[in-house]
């Protein structure tokens, strides 16, 4: 994999966060901040297209395989587990 250097403190931020900006786990302000940097800056915007090509790639990937049983019940209990954590 090819590491971006980070060029300043906005393209650190946007590493930071890419992922879940992908991911769909970042609050709306943070997310707006992010793509608006992304829209500015053309390595970074170019990083999120190559991250989110990957993303929707492995995405597709997992669809197509079948979970076990046993592994979704270990699924739902570490789900479980991390809800009572809480």
């Amino acid at each position: 994999m090819k590491v971006v250097p980070i060029r300043n403190s906005e393209c650190g931020r946007f590493q930071k966060h890419v992922g879940s900006l992908l991911t769909d786990d970042l609050p709306k302000d943070k997310r707006q901040k992010v793509l608006k940097h992304a829209l500015r800056c053309g390595a970074c915007l170019r990083e999120l297209q190559l991250l989110a090509e990957v993303t929707e790639r492995i995405r597709n990937a997992v669809k197509s395989q079948a979970v076990s049983p046993e592994l979704q019940r270990k699924i739902r209990e570490w789900i479980r587990a991390e809800i009572r954590r809480k």
